[in-house]
């Protein structure tokens, strides 16, 4: 079998060195030399190249329950319907936020 080749664009080879640095299993000098790339490309300003840009690795914004621990969640087929639809905005409308625009528009900035 043979390895597929690399592409030729900034974004792909980002990745791939990134799955290289965050594989426990790849060989530390391999590991080494994919973190130096990195660092070389987040230098010179490439996207994604620093780990500060990488989704995952902040630090959570709070440690606070979404919702009251101790009480019921009421579940319903619906609210599952939903749910399987998009996590987020069901996550987000329990919390409060509507579906209005200007709503939306404040999230957003």
């Amino acid at each position: 079998m043979t390895q597929p080749q690399r592409g030729v664009h900034l974004p792909g080879l980002v990745a791939e060195l990134r799955a290289v640095v965050c594989t426990q299993d790849a060989p530390v000098g391999e590991r080494s030399a994919a973190a130096a790339e990195l660092a070389r490309l987040a230098a010179a300003g490439v996207a994604g190249a620093d780990p500060d840009e990488w989704w995952g690795l902040a630090a959570l914004s709070t440690e606070a329950a979404t919702a009251d621990p101790d009480r019921p969640v009421p579940v319903s087929p619906s609210r599952i319907d939903l749910f399987l639809t998009c996590e987020l905005r069901t996550l987000m409308q329990d919390l409060g936020v509507s579906d209005d625009p200007a709503t939306a528009a404040s999230l957003a900035s």
